[in-house]
């Protein structure tokens, strides 16, 4: 695991991130915790339990059985997010979707920022990169299985209607993309994997609140970006770094093209903030791109504050 500040103590459960979106800074989240495992609890169940998806708990815990964590262990919750590009160059109210990290951002009509863990398309039903808007919504949505999903179960029926096998889940958000939705689940824990057909899922306790909150005509981005620099209200610069989507995550190339995009987003964070003079831990930045794990860290001190520190 890469070193740095020691987490806190967990709170007892977490729903959707979020901040208001008036100040400068570009971190959502309460921080980062430690949990340790009570009884019969698996990473899934604290997944949920704390708003992360399967991907952003398994990776902050590389050690750790997900399924059966060994009793008493000490979980890494990491409930601190950097805002993507696509919402911090653009303060109007919308949704981004960010295909590596599998989380979702709207900035809503009252200028409020959330964040809510999801799951995406499989290999061969890749969510696109794209950009849309919100079409219309719908609570208790029938799904009718398009032909690519007939082709695979014929045992399906053409209409299944609203109610616990209903893989639409609670509520539905129908886009302008075509054929690709924003929806519930029935079944939870695929949220932070790649499960779908293309569509975006959510937990079912999240998807109602993104449901009443998002307006019609809202714009929708689909982006790809493993990693993202943001400031902190304070003026610290932090780093968060995902595996990419693409085949060869674990290679030399794609651990050298991290870190470019790495001095790509800082290059952008610090074009922000031109006034800002920050010392940056280049050493961090680089272990950051080799062990991507989703978790933020401060790797930029303002330059009065590095100082002051030595």
């Amino acid at each position: 695991m890469i070193q740095g500040r020691r987490p806190s103590a967990a709170p007892q459960r977490v729903s959707a991130q979020s901040l208001a979106a008036q100040g400068r800074g570009e971190i959502i989240g309460a921080g980062s915790y430690l949990y340790r495992v009570q009884g019969h609890e698996t990473l899934l169940m604290l997944a949920r339990t704390y708003n992360l998806g399967y991907n952003e708990i398994t990776l902050a815990n590389p050690g750790l059985d997900p399924w059966v964590p060994s009793k008493k262990s000490v979980v890494h919750l990491p409930l601190l997010f950097v805002a993507p590009q696509a919402i911090v160059a653009d303060k109007r109210p919308g949704i981004v979707i960010n295909l590596p990290e599998m989380r979702l951002f709207h900035r809503r009509k009252d200028k409020r920022l959330q964040t809510y863990p999801v799951g995406i398309g499989r290999e061969g039903y890749d969510t696109p990169i794209t950009q849309g808007k919100v079409r219309r919504k719908q609570s208790d949505p029938s799904w009718y299985p398009p032909a690519s999903i007939l082709a695979e179960d014929r045992g399906l029926p053409k209409r299944v209607p609203p109610g616990p096998d209903n893989p639409l889940g609670s509520h539905a958000i129908y886009l302008t993309i075509s054929g690709y939705l924003i929806h519930g689940t029935n079944k939870p824990f695929g949220i932070g994997r790649r499960v779908s057909h293309g569509c975006i899922r959510m937990y079912p306790e999240d998807i109602p609140r993104l449901y009443e909150r998002a307006q019609i005509g809202e714009r929708v981005r689909i982006v790809d970006e493993p990693v993202k620099a943001g400031w902190s209200g304070s003026g610290e610069l932090y780093l968060e770094a995902h595996p990419p989507l693409v085949d060869g995550a674990g290679s030399d190339e794609s651990k050298g093209g991290l870190l470019n995009l790495a001095n790509q987003a800082i290059s952008k964070a610090l074009d922000r903030r031109k006034d800002q003079e920050v010392a940056i831990n280049w050493r961090l930045v680089e272990l950051m791109a080799q062990r991507p794990d989703g978790v933020p860290r401060k790797v930029g001190d303002p330059i009065a504050q590095a100082a002051a520190a030595k």
